[in-house]
């Protein structure tokens, strides 16, 4: 497939068209700035990414499907390492990761598409998602949001509570 045909193709993913009551309409779809929360959101699009791997997967709101999923990246933190990213239409580039399945899905692992050990406000501030959701539209539910798993600082606090824990037991055994 030629570059202009495939950049004529992705361009048309921020306009949508739906078919209502017989009449094609187009319903123009703007890339949403991702959230960070500590936790998936079950009524809202949840992008999650491994802190230790790198790895991303993203998850539709519950009762939705997504037909496309597209993550921006306005400084190229992608590293062109997809997994499940092979279709005809799909994308796997260093400002875009592009995910097109007509069926439908409710969940898809892109794999390592972004470096271990990223802090999660960069992230927030750098990426962008785009989409379709089946029947039409790009429905987020309650917002687009980025979990980052294990969360860094719960893994330091978690670390320190142990060593307390360790101190306060070898006290108790001396005394």
């Amino acid at each position: 497939m030629s570059l202009k045909t495939r950049l004529f193709l992705l361009s048309s993913l921020v306009t949508m068209l739906t078919i209502s009551s017989g009449t094609l309409s187009a319903q123009e779809i703007d890339p949403v700035r991702l959230m960070l929360s500590d936790v998936p959101v079950p009524t809202g699009l949840s992008v999650l990414y491994d802190f230790d791997s790198g790895r991303v997967s993203a998850k539709a709101p519950d009762g939705t499907g997504l037909t496309a999923l597209q993550l921006l990246s306005d400084n190229d933190l992608f590293t062109g390492e997809c997994e499940n990213v092979d279709g005809a239409f799909d994308v796997c580039a260093a400002d875009e990761v592009f995910k097109l399945e007509i069926e439908g899905f409710e969940s898809v692992d892109l794999g390592p598409i972004l470096d271990p050990n990223l802090g999660g406000q960069g992230l927030v501030e750098d990426m962008w998602v785009n989409g379709a959701s089946v029947g039409g539209g790009f429905d987020t539910g309650d917002g687009a949001f980025l979990v980052v798993i294990p969360e860094p600082s719960s893994g330091f606090i978690l670390g320190c509570g142990l060593c307390f824990l360790f101190a306060s037991l070898r006290r108790r055994m001396r005394s």
